[in-house]
């Protein structure tokens, strides 16, 4: 459950995920930090808790000298494997309602004070629908579901069903021969993410899915598939790891909707300077007649568009959380339309909880915004907050 507090006078979209590839995208401080649901859990750890086998009972000895001696016989194979969990702070967006690059976050695994368990088995209820998950495996989702999508792709609310095994995150490399995959079917989602009950708001049916496979340790091939009334998208492309030098994402997808079509090109990189700076960047070039499923209802790209991301971010340290700037740049027919500065604080005040504020002014228009965000996960009405 997210709980915001929007600032701003003027409306700003609501979808994250609303495409590149249109001059009317979404702006203001909803590229920055668009509303969305934390992960509450880090993700399902490859070591699960199982039970033990009893301990074998205690047996008597007799030494050589005729005494007797009581002897519990040590427990085989108990290993001590543990916690490993990812910090994965998401705390700069761009308009396709990813992380620009992940400040903190990173494959790397660390160890946290207070960290619940991983790798939970189940039903559980998630932000609009429920989700059954397999610890290690694939999870089936029911209900409003945002579609998983690679790090170049667009996703869209979808509400129908999913099933997904979607191995790490977007913006990392897979281990080798590792796959991962999502598959998703329903209606296209219109519903407004605020509205307490009722406000259900459905389109056409729509379908997508999407492929992830660890190539090699370094390098992971990605494609994306969607399909719609009078809509085709397919995409291929894939994330390289070069170690201290940073990681390469790039993507080409073709799409065609109603009368047009055209092609979305998408270059990132992700480097960490240092311990205590990391920097991101993204180029977006979307020809004329491009459509997707994250602007169905926009129709196609009018005319051809770049949009340029710069971001960086620093930790703060000290549990004070984590401060980052944000430059976002749209060309469309040779001309600036739009050109963003925004800075944005991301701050956990429990391991459950986190609290962002940020605040962005387009430089062209005058425009400015800010936006609050309180993210919590709603068994913290019940007093299990810390644990």
């Amino acid at each position: 459950m997210a709980i915001q507090a929007p600032v701003a006078a003027q409306p700003y979209y609501l979808d994250p995920d609303a495409a590149y590839g249109t001059a009317d995208a979404p702006s203001g401080i909803s590229a920055l930090s668009p509303a969305q649901v934390f992960s509450v859990r880090p993700p399902p750890s490859e070591f699960q808790s199982v039970p033990l086998a009893p301990l074998p009972p205690p047996v008597i000895i007799t030494q050589e000298d005729g005494s007797t001696q009581l002897v519990t016989p040590p427990h085989a194979d108990i290993q001590d494997f543990g916690p490993q969990y990812d910090w994965d702070y998401h705390i700069a967006y761009d308009l396709d309602g990813n992380a620009a690059v992940d400040v903190v976050g990173s494959p790397e695994q660390t160890a946290r004070r207070f960290a619940p368990v991983a790798g939970l088995s189940g039903m559980r209820y998630a932000q609009r629908g429920w989700v059954y998950r397999q610890a290690g495996g694939p999870a089936v989702s029911v209900g409003s579901v945002k579609s998983n999508v690679p790090r170049w792709g667009s996703a869209a609310n979808i509400g129908g069903v999913q099933l997904a095994n979607w191995s790490g995150a977007a913006n990392s490399v897979m281990p080798e021969g590792r796959l991962g995959y999502s598959s998703t079917v329903g209606r296209l989602d219109y519903s407004d993410a605020n509205a307490k009950s009722g406000g259900l708001t459905y389109g056409p049916s729509v379908g997508g899915g999407a492929v992830r496979y660890g190539l090699t340790s370094d390098f992971t091939v990605e494609s994306q598939l969607q399909r719609a009334p009078d809509m085709s998208v397919m995409g291929v492309g894939g994330i390289y790891s070069a170690g201290q030098w940073g990681t390469v994402q790039a993507g080409a997808t073709q799409g065609s909707l109603q009368s047009g079509a055209g092609w979305r090109y998408e270059l990132g990189y992700n480097v960490a300077l240092t311990d205590y700076f990391k920097l991101g960047y993204r180029a977006i070039a979307t020809e004329e007649g491009y459509g997707d499923l994250a602007g169905y209802t926009s129709g196609p790209a009018g005319s051809a568009n770049q949009r340029n991301i710069v971001t960086a971010g620093v930790p703060l340290g000290g549990g004070y959380g984590t401060f980052s700037g944000t430059y976002n740049g749209l060309r469309d027919q040779g001309a600036f339309t739009e050109q963003r500065l925004g800075v944005q604080h991301s701050l956990d005040l429990t391991p459950r909880t986190r609290f962002v504020l940020g605040a962005d002014r387009d430089a062209v228009s005058g425009d400015y915004a800010m936006r609050m965000q309180l993210t919590m996960p709603v068994d913290i009405l019940s007093g299990s907050l810390l644990r």
